[in-house]
């Protein structure tokens, strides 16, 4: 199968059972976004609230080596638009979380590196993060359902990524 441009696609005849899978999809994906999202935004610490797209920025800095990445590549791994992105940046650099270095090799670059201050936000919600995504996703399958998903949404992200290239 070749990959298409957005200006390729061709219409074509959608299943009923595409079409129930595909709202499916929607629906718990977005209803288990926005459930996280909001449970993040009001914490009952005011103080360590944030939104889902600053705890996914917090997460991958602090699966990074020495808890820094450049910034395009941060970018490229989180999953929030460029203006989502840049209004997250801020408010972690404003809160002290994360900070901006800038390249000693190409001063255009910069990198972003997560704080003490960030690593202890992270810690002080992720216990109960991981608690709501188990709840609402994990718990509802069985560990050979999982690895069946897991298989399936790994095509799919394949797939995904050889559209965007």
């Amino acid at each position: 199968m070749t990959a298409t441009t957005p200006h390729e696609i061709q219409r074509s005849t959608i299943s009923p059972i595409q079409w129930e899978t595909w709202k499916n999809f929607i629906y718990t994906s977005s209803h288990i976004l926005a459930a996280a999202d909001s449970d993040l935004q009001h914490s009952k610490d005011p103080a360590i609230t944030m939104s889902l797209s600053d705890f996914d920025v917090l997460a991958t800095l602090k699966s990074a080596p020495d808890h820094a990445l450049p910034m395009a590549e941060l970018r490229a791994t989180v999953l929030v638009t460029t203006s989502g992105f840049s209004r997250s940046i801020r408010r972690l650099i404003e809160r002290k979380w994360i900070v901006k270095i800038q390249s000693e090799t190409d001063r255009r670059c910069y990198s972003l590196q997560l704080t003490s201050a960030g690593l202890n936000a992270l810690a002080c919600v992720r216990d109960r993060h991981h608690a709501l995504v188990s709840q609402s996703f994990m718990d509802v399958f069985s560990d050979e359902e999982m690895a069946t998903l897991s298989t399936l949404l790994k095509k799919l992200s394949t797939h995904l990524h050889e559209l965007d290239s």
